[in-house]
């Protein structure tokens, strides 16, 4: 995706600065999981008020394919200034009301992604998406400055479980069958086993994990 870009606007007397935050940790989610904040930012002026009314947003290549809403809110998040659902695009204009309101106090500002349900993701084996976002460019009245330089990377995680690499069956000793099966080691996935045993006297059925069950 394309490297920070910083536009030079006619200004009003002053100069807006937008400078990286204190960025949220890296972290793996779920399709259908909660909202998670990705970027941290901050805007400020030289001197007097500066009125933002829409960002620029740019993601790592393809990831939005994973986002179902991306939202701009203040540090705490209580306050959303614009989103986009679905975008479809590496990079895209959010329109922000209320704007966000820039002054000589450098204020925190939040990107946060929701991911897209189970439903509307890619059929599987679908596909892993680690998002990054920033902000790279905005509109204001001032002369621009600084660079939103990173974000934290929130992976939405929707790629399938490779395949069973094995299966068999045993006799138990009492009137019983186990069944084990193993799924091949993987990134997501540790090598597990279950057994399937059935009483033919009772005729219950219990599974029991062996190992590691993700």
């Amino acid at each position: 995706y394309s490297a920070t870009s910083s536009v030079t606007t006619q200004s009003s007397g002053g100069t807006t600065t937008l400078t990286d935050g204190t960025n949220p940790s890296n972290s793996t989610v779920a399709p259908g999981s909660s909202a998670a904040n990705v970027d941290a930012l901050t805007f400020g002026t030289s001197s007097g008020t500066d009125y933002i009314s829409s960002v620029t947003v740019t993601l790592a290549n393809a990831t939005w394919n994973g986002i179902g809403l991306l939202e701009i809110t203040n540090d705490g998040g209580s306050t959303v200034y614009g989103s986009v659902s679905n975008p479809s695009s590496n990079v895209f204009a959010v329109a922000l009301s209320p704007s966000i309101t820039a002054t000589s106090t450098a204020a925190q500002y939040k990107i946060r992604i929701t991911p897209k349900t189970h439903a509307n993701m890619p059929a599987p084996p679908g596909s892993s998406y680690a998002t990054t976002a920033r902000i790279t460019d905005w509109a204001g009245s001032n002369t621009h400055a600084g660079s939103d330089a990173g974000s934290a990377t929130i992976t939405i995680d929707n790629l399938s479980p490779q395949g069973v690499s094995s299966i068999s069956g045993s006799a138990g000793l009492t009137s019983a069958i186990d069944i084990i099966f193993n799924r091949i080691a993987g990134t997501i996935y540790s090598a597990a086993s279950i057994s399937i045993s059935m009483d033919s006297d009772t005729k219950t059925i219990t599974i029991t994990p062996i190992g590691n069950i993700y």
